[in-house]
């Protein structure tokens, strides 16, 4: 048994007898496996497939079946319940604790012992809860008597819980361990100890499993479990556990961090009306510096009835519609000049600056990447050489997209740096370098032709979000008779779109060469192939259509 294996020896130790007397020219030598597809293997290893393991269950079956089979063939039932894989030792131990004969049993342990390795078989003794056996165990080791006989000797001292509870824990099976904890105060409250221990080995789900039967002892562990959510930032589900319980204060705090702001205001009106109006106020701020402005202006109007603040916030939302409704409604036509007209101005502000600085981007990146292309074109060494330091002439003149901070990146919030290292990268530890020269785009390389390319696919996507804002800009200064900006915004929004329609596949015209990569190894890989966007039309209104 133990000198079985998992290979197919007549491919192994054995492949040499197939060939016996046989004239054979030589062969190539399989490669041994890597580190890696070692650890593949015993990682997608299925004990229910292995060979070892049905010839050792088929040898069991035969002796255990027959009393005088198994007390002759005692030591080969040893064998084949070590050579398991993974080994069956609480098995082999266990029918050696059955044992009456102390000289057998000691041999037995000894003879295990020695087909494995000790402190494992140690280990799988206390996992029986068998304090004698792991004493016999313990002695065949060459551990100090004072590392484990204290230890076996507080399990002998202890109740039969507390000794399967502290082996558990010796062993790290804490799931375990806990489940016998639970079963020390079985008909008390849930202990302190208990406690202690969910919360410092994280088993907040196998105690709510423990108590689930028990909705008060329950009730302790959600309540421990909530603050551990809170704690995580996880504020919806501690929210929730929290109002399960009836502790409305921590969820309506635990609600606001999460900026859940109806389930918030929903427990201040009914449980705490005196707080109303902070709750608001404080939820407002916190929506507001995340740009949810309809949901602050929404707050601002139903709880603080503050209309014109919620006009304002309506209209940061770009809901023009949804503003002057308000404004209307509550019999405020004067904030239609005061609020809805400057916002508007404001709104048109933005698209119109974001427009501009599109359509100059996507020029300055076209002309640039003709640019490198033709250098391409003229000088391919040079142009694929990319290691030379020194710069060429078409690269030393810088471009607009390269020394200037452009609107679109204020739009977006990114800064041309995070722009830059804003391209994926790989994982793999032999292409990072790879993947740091193409997020900086070295100028007049292929590098930089890639970068210049995802740059665009980031405008294109920035204008696929704007495009909804654009066109409720176009519809609210239409209805407040500001018909010229309405037609310039829609007119420069779709000569933007004509642009990169007419240019869209140039761009990303990239060659199978250009996207050869060489990483550390010296091997050559291709980045993946960027598809190109598809460009949607503006949707115009009639109106202003002229």
């Amino acid at each position: 048994f133990s000198c079985l294996s998992e290979d197919d020896v007549t491919k192994t130790k054995y492949k040499e007898t197939l060939y016996s007397g046989i004239s054979k020219s030589f062969g190539m030598e399989r490669a041994p496996l890597t580190e890696m597809q070692i650890y593949m293997k015993k990682k997608m290893f299925d004990p229910k497939t292995s060979k070892v393991n049905k010839i050792c269950d088929a040898v069991l079956n035969v002796l255990l079946s027959n009393p005088e089979y198994k007390k002759k063939y005692l030591q080969t039932i040893i064998t084949a319940y070590a050579s398991q894989n993974p080994q069956n030792l609480p098995a082999a131990l266990k029918l050696i604790s059955e044992l009456e004969n102390s000289e057998e049993k000691d041999s037995c342990v000894t003879y295990l012992c020695f087909l494995q390795d000790v402190n494992v078989v140690y280990k799988s003794a206390l996992s029986l809860y068998d304090v004698s056996l792991a004493l016999l165990v313990a002695q065949k080791s060459q551990m100090d008597p004072r590392e484990y006989l204290p230890f076996l000797q507080e399990l002998q001292d202890n109740e039969p819980l507390r000794r399967k509870f502290l082996i558990d824990d010796y062993l790290g099976n804490y799931e375990k361990a806990l489940e016998h904890l639970s079963e020390i105060d079985k008909d008390g409250n849930v202990s302190e100890e208990v406690i202690d221990y969910v919360e410092s080995h994280d088993l907040y789900k196998h105690g709510l499993a423990l108590y689930r039967y028990d909705s008060e002892k329950q009730n302790v562990i959600y309540n421990i479990y909530a603050k551990h959510l809170s704690s995580n930032q996880m504020y919806t589900d501690a929210a929730v556990a929290y109002e399960m319980l009836g502790k409305f204060k921590e969820a309506m705090g635990a609600y606001q961090s999460a900026k859940r702001w109806r389930e918030a205001m929903s427990i201040a009106v009914q449980k705490f009306p005196e707080e109303v109006e902070s709750v608001a106020e404080e939820l407002i701020s916190s929506l507001t510096f995340e740009h949810r402005y309809v949901d602050a202006a929404d707050i601002q109007l139903e709880y603080l009835d503050n209309v014109k603040e919620a006009v304002a916030l309506y209209c940061k939302a770009y809901r023009y519609d949804i503003a002057s409704l308000v404004a209307i409604k509550a019999k405020k036509d004067e904030l239609l000049e005061e609020v809805v007209d400057p916002g508007l101005g404001e709104g048109f502000g933005i698209i119109a600056e974001l427009l501009a600085d599109c359509k100059g981007q996507i020029n300055s990146q076209l002309r640039r990447l003709r640019e490198l292309r033709a250098k391409k074109e003229e000088n391919p060494y040079a142009f694929y050489g990319q290691e030379t330091e020194q710069a060429d002439d078409v690269s030393v003149a810088p471009s607009e997209t390269s020394t200037q901070e452009s609107f679109f990146t204020r739009y977006t919030g990114k800064t041309g740096g995070t722009a830059k290292t804003g391209a994926s990268r790989r994982t793999a530890k032999n292409k990072r370098r790879e993947e740091r020269k193409r997020a900086r785009g070295k100028k007049g390389t292929i590098y930089e032709e890639e970068y210049l390319v995802q740059s665009v696919g980031r405008l294109i996507e920035r204008l696929n979000q704007t495009k909804p804002d654009a066109v409720r800009v176009v519809e609210g200064l239409c209805r407040r008779n500001m018909r010229e900006q309405a037609h310039q915004i829609q007119k420069n929004f779709v000569e933007v779109l004509d642009l990169l329609k007419a240019n869209v596949k140039e761009i990303y015209s990239i060659s199978e060469k250009d996207r050869e990569r060489v990483n550390e190894n010296g091997e050559v890989y291709y980045i993946p192939e960027i598809p190109v966007p598809e460009i949607h039309d503006f949707p115009k209104s009639h109106i202003v259509d002229f």
